[in-house]
């Protein structure tokens, strides 16, 4: 899965990001082009693990698990937000009604 996601996706979806980013790679700074790669390789490696555990978890329990602790983890953030940084204001009522819709 990851590797059709980088390997097929991403450069057929941003080729335009993708041709800058090798065209500036001579004007940007070597750390900072270093460090884009770097992130780049981190997704793909979180994203290898991530397909890794669904695979081992849904071999010890059932898919519903799942998709509950996925759907239900968006609401869970929000009410962490309301106890831990006191989420008030108007800013706060719309991005919990944005997770809460997810």
């Amino acid at each position: 899965g990851s590797l059709l996601s980088f390997g097929l996706q991403v450069p057929m979806m941003e080729v335009d990001q993708l041709h800058l980013m090798i065209s500036k790679a001579n004007v940007v700074p070597w750390d900072e082009f270093i460090a884009a790669i770097l992130l780049l390789a981190c997704f793909v490696g979180f994203l290898y693990c991530f397909y890794n555990l669904v695979l081992g978890f849904l071999s010890e329990f059932e898919a519903t698990i799942l998709n509950l602790s996925l759907q239900t983890c968006p609401l869970l953030a929000v009410m962490a937000q309301k106890i831990l940084m006191g989420g008030d204001g108007v800013k706060s009522i719309s991005q919990s009604s944005f997770f809460v819709s997810l």
